[in-house]
Formats: C-alpha cells, structure tokens, sequence
C-alpha cells in the first residue's frame, strides 16, 4: 500500500516533516504526522491529541499556534494536502 501511495504523496509528506526550512531539529512535524497516521482518522484535534498523548504534547505545542500555519502557507505542495484550522 505505501508503495502504491508513494507516488502520490511521498513529496508532500516529505516536505512537511522537513518544516518550513530543512533542519535537524525539525522533528516535532515528522513526529506530528507519525501520530496522526496511527490514528482513526485523517481529521484530529491537535489539543485533543497533545493532551491524550504527554510524550508529544511539546512537539504539538510547539507548532500548532503558528509554525504550523506558516509550513503551510511557505510550501504549496503541503497546503495542497495538509488542512489545518487554528
């Protein structure tokens, strides 16, 4: 399955587990979405989700207010897969 979906979206998630610039550091976004494919569905509330999971709350905290909306609006190819609403 992920072979046949990596034409598609192998890019993207590439892109937005980098951040908007590529560092090391960059984490907390590949750790963000690692989380939200182990779960039910694509749609989740990042509060809801840092406050179930304690291990990932800084990680959530630390780009939902407004690193978040600022990978997605410096990188058309995520904001054309990736939704988020503050």
């Amino acid at each position: 399955m992920v072979s046949k979906l990596s034409h598609s979206y192998k890019e993207p998630v590439k892109e937005f587990a980098r951040g908007r610039r590529f560092r090391p550091s960059n984490d907390p976004y590949f750790k963000l979405l690692r989380l939200i494919s182990s779960q039910g569905s694509s749609i989740v509330d990042l509060n809801e989700l840092a406050n179930v999971h304690d291990e990932m709350k800084a990680s959530i905290n630390g780009i939902k207010e407004r690193r978040l909306n600022v990978l997605l609006d410096s990188k058309p190819i995520c904001s054309r897969y990736f939704f988020y609403n503050s």
